[in-house]
Order: structure tokens, then sequence, then C-alpha cells
């Protein structure tokens, strides 16, 4: 199976192309906008893809004639995307849509990884059918992508996450939990909201989940998730009492202190069913996915 993973770079694309680059059947593309920054010495293909370039991602498309494409890339950050919609929406919809011509076009499945920010953030049981209702400008466009998906796309998958963390050495962008880390382990004093309410994803659930996706070419849309929901501030003390910090750095805020540019869901949670009765989707607890970040960054 030839598979194309788009935004190989990120920390999720990174946790697939682990995933799937040791399949002795699968032969993978990874593709970032930038150099590769850790190459593997699996068996797989790196190239530099603008994947808001649809000549450029046609052009890799027709060369490789992949079977399955992953996009994994993404404008995540929440309040540069209230701030600057038009970059927002070019990477997060307009090349999603691009991709999903293309993909078409080809007869290609097409894997679209998406989030719980769709949705307003009231419930903590959400279902694969429920309707999405974004806050934020992050939520609209790839709510907009999803719906274009949905419409127009012959194959294909998305699948919604939470709150992802992990580890990979030379990381460009922190995640909630190895920001807490660095900022404890270095003393510095941060501010963590207190009033909302998520359930953590380990990175590599989330990458054997896209995997499986791919390699089975399962249909749909797929919530996958961790299962424990806990307060950001409750997310924050866990990982200094895992790594024995100070949690006294520690100062819970409310949202409306923080003031973000961009409004966030209060509370969101996934019913996971589906994923466990399709997949054999089984997430890790916090635990035991603070304990596989620990050995990470101490063998780092």
């Amino acid at each position: 199976m030839k598979i194309l993973l788009t935004g190989a770079n990120g920390m999720v694309g990174q946790k697939i192309k682990e995933e799937l680059a040791g399949i002795p059947q699968v032969q993978l593309t990874a593709t970032s906008l930038h150099p590769e920054i850790r190459p593997l010495a699996t068996d797989y293909r790196f190239e530099t893809l603008d994947i808001s370039s649809a000549t450029h991602l046609s052009d890799i498309v027709a060369r490789h004639q992949p079977d399955v494409i992953i996009n994994a890339a993404a404008q995540a950050n929440v309040n540069a995307c209230e701030q600057n919609r038009i970059l927002c929406r070019h990477v997060n919809t307009e090349a999603v849509i691009d991709i999903t011509h293309i993909a078409n076009r080809y007869g290609i499945h097409l894997v679209q990884i998406s989030t719980d920010f769709v949705f307003s953030g009231q419930r903590t049981d959400y279902s694969e059918e429920d309707i999405a209702d974004p806050l934020n400008y992050y939520g609209m466009a790839k709510k907009e992508a999803e719906d274009y998906i949905m419409e127009h796309a012959k194959r294909w998958s998305i699948i919604r996450t939470i709150l992802v963390y992990g580890y990979v050495p030379g990381m460009n962008r922190q995640n909630l939990v190895t920001w807490v880390y660095h900022a404890l382990k270095n003393g510095q004093s941060i501010n963590v909201v207190q009033d909302q309410y998520r359930t953590p994803t380990l990175a590599e659930d989330l990458a054997q989940a896209c995997s499986q996706i791919a390699l089975h070419t399962k249909e749909g849309i797929f919530h996958v998730a961790g299962k424990e929901l806990m307060s950001v501030e409750q997310i924050a003390r866990r990982v200094a009492q895992q790594f024995h910090l100070d949690a006294g750095l520690i100062t819970p805020v409310s949202s409306a202190w923080l003031n973000e540019p961009a409004m966030r869901p209060p509370k969101s949670g996934f019913n996971l069913m589906k994923a466990e009765k399709m997949l054999g989707f089984i997430p890790h607890s916090f635990q035991e996915g603070l304990t596989t970040l620990e050995r990470q960054l101490h063998h780092n």
C-alpha cells in the first residue's frame, strides 16, 4: 500500500511516520513544508510539500500515486487563526479542498485529521453524529473542511481528536504537557486555566488510530481521544507530580481573566464506542501517557 503523509514534521505527523515507516507492506512518502526535522532509519521517502500549492500537491500525487493520503498538516495555533483568518482558512480549508479534488481524480482515500473545536464544548460525550457548532475561527475553518470532504470526497475518513500531547526530539512547537514540563523545570511561574476541561490524547494513540484507518481504509468520522476528563489546571498539576516539579509555580486563572483572542470550548469529551468497535482503539490512561513521555524525555 502506498501512503502519502502531509505535515510529517509536526508532532502528530512524526508519530504517524514512525508508525507507518516500519510496516513492510507500506510504501510511505512523508512530506512537510520544511526539510525533514528527524529522519528515521527505516525505509521511506521524504519530500518537501506546500499543501497550499495545488500545483505542487498535484505533482507529488501524480508521481507517487498513493492509495491513501493522510493530511496531518494544519495551522493549529488557535489564537493565531483568530488573528490571521486568511492564513488559517488558506491552510485549514482551502488546501483541504484542493487535496479532496486531487484525491478524487486519482481514486485516493483521504484521511483528514480534525478537532474537538468543531464543537462548542457543552458536553463530554460528543458522538460522530452530533452537529458541529464551533466557537472560534480555527474550529470554523476545520468544520468547513470537514463539510467539504463529506459532501464531495469519494473515499474519506475524518478523525477528530482532543488536546494531543507527546514528545519527539527537536520538536519546534510545544503542546500543553511539554510546555508545563519545560516551564516548571526552568522555575518559571505559569498561569493555567481552571475552567476548561479536556480529555488529553497521547500522540501515539492518535497515530495508531490514523494508521489503522489508512491501512484498512475505514470510512466515515471517528472520534479518537483520551477518556479522562480533567481541567487544564488538573492536567498541569499531574505533570508537576509526575516529574517531581514545583506545583506552587502554577497559578489557576479563569478563561475570562486569560482573555485570549479565540474563545475555547468550556469542556469537551468524546464517545469513543465507534473507534473502539471498528479500530480496536483503547487509549492509554493519562498516567500511562505521562510515563511514556518521561521515558522519552530521559532517553533523549
